[in-house]
């Protein structure tokens, strides 16, 4: 989901996903014949956003949730959802 909002222009903010955006994709199992040990060779590479680097890690925000940023928060739980509130509100010139 979050690379379909990515690709749509939305303005992303929180931590990065645990996903690489840009990936090797689709396993075939098999299982090799001497040893009985299962392997999986992957046959496709997935590019979903064309723009990063090919070996890009993560999707990055565009408003990263900090560590700093974190502790302005108090430590609150939403604080992802309060740094989306004032990404919101900056952008709207309220902040």
């Amino acid at each position: 989901m979050l690379q379909y909002l990515y690709k749509a222009g939305a303005r992303l903010v929180g931590v990065p996903s645990g996903q690489a955006p840009n990936t090797f994709s689709d396993q075939n199992p098999c299982r090799l014949s001497r040893t009985g040990l299962p392997l999986y060779m992957t046959h496709k590479y997935s590019v979903s956003c064309p723009k990063l680097p090919r070996d890009a890690r993560a999707l990055m925000p565009d408003d990263l949730l900090t560590y700093d940023k974190l502790r302005a928060y108090a430590f609150d739980p939403n604080a992802s959802v309060l740094l989306a509130l004032d990404a919101l509100a900056a952008k709207d010139g309220r902040k």
